[in-house]
This record gives structure tokens, C-alpha cells and sequence, in this order.
């Protein structure tokens, strides 16, 4: 079904069908496709691991690696909150070294969503986190208000009060101008 169409017509079909939680129809149009983009990909996992289907969502990666698809920052910007969600440290770490080996592009979202994984799954180990945002600003990204909120929660913690305290005094006057 999903093949007679245009492969941006056919995308746009399994996000709607997988945004309606139609994810059967979305799979049959996903596996009718004779195209192999990423998007394709990135549209069906989207609409699993939304809709608190990890294991499939997890699944459908090592399927999308194995048929020779790299996943690129937003394949994982998509999939890490789901993966914060499920306390999944383990799998969190896979991803992010993943993330590491392969030269992923870092951009602001897929930094923001590493540093979900360290605060949510590390449970009070705020420490990790503060680091990965210190990393964060040492590649010169902007952090948004998300981000932001996030960290200085991670200051409040017993186990983040150090590293929170120098990167809370190596820029103040960066603070001010923190994008909404």
C-alpha cells in the first residue's frame, strides 16, 4: 500500500497514523515502503517509543542498523526521553556511546536529551548530568530554558552542588540571556 506513493507522502502517512496511535496501519505502510531513508525510519520510531512502546521502539534501531540505515541525532533526540522514562541506564550508555563512536552530530536537542538520561536514570546522581552540560557548553551550545530548568535542579542536589556551583560562577552573565 504504502509503495505507490511518494516517499514524502508516504512518510507523512505513518508519523499521522503512528501520532493517532494507528500503529499497526503505520507499521504495514512502514514495512510496504520500498524506500530505506531515514526518515522512514525515524517516522516509525517516533510513533512507537511516543506511545510507550520501548522494546519495539528499541527493536525497530537494531533493525534500522542492521539493514545498513545510520541513525542520525534526531533518530536519538526521538528516542532518549522514552528511554529517561523507562529508568533504563544501561541502555542509555549503549546509546550514548554509540552516539560517541559513530561521530553523531551533537546538536542543542540530542544534548538536551543525553542530559534527561543522566538526571532521570541516575537517580540523584545530578553529578553526571553537570557534566555532560558542561561538556554541553564547552562545544559552545546554547542551552534552552528545558535545559536550564534542568540543571539547576541538578545544582539543588547533594551529589551536584560542587560541579554545579563552578558552572553556576564560570559565566553568570551567560545566565540572563537564556533562550525560551
Amino acid at each position: 500500500m504504502g509503495s505507490q506513493f511518494d516517499p514524502h507522502v508516504a512518510n507523512t502517512l505513518v508519523s499521522v497514523h503512528s501520532k493517532c496511535r494507528w500503529l499497526a496501519d503505520a507499521r504495514k505502510l512502514f514495512d510496504n515502503m520500498f524506500q530505506t531513508d531515514l526518515v522512514k525510519w525515524n517516522c516509525m520510531m517516533a510513533g512507537l517509543v511516543q506511545h510507550g512502546f520501548m522494546e519495539e521502539g528499541s527493536n525497530l534501531l537494531k533493525e534500522m542498523i542492521s539493514a545498513g540505515v545510520k541513525p542520525d541525532g534526531r533518530t536519538f533526540a526521538t528516542f532518549l526521553p522514552s528511554v529517561a522514562d523507562s529508568m533504563s541506564f544501561t541502555l542509555g550508555k549503549e546509546i550514548h556511546g554509540y552516539i560517541l563512536r559513530h561521530g553523531i552530530s551533537l546538536d542543542v536537542f540530542l544534548k538536551s536529551a543525553l542530559i534527561d538520561i543522566y538526571w532521570y536514570v541516575l537517580n540523584g546522581k545530578a553529578n553526571s548530568a553537570l557534566e555532560v552540560f558542561r561538556w554541553f557548553l564547552q562545544e559552545k551550545m546554547s542551552p534552552n530554558s528545558l535545559t536550564m530548568a534542568i540543571i539547576f535542579t541538578c545544582m539543588c542536589q547533594p551529589s551536584g552542588s560542587e560541579t554545579g556551583r563552578g558552572i553556576a560562577w564560570q559565566n553568570p552573565e551567560e545566565w540572563a540571556s537564556i533562550r525560551r
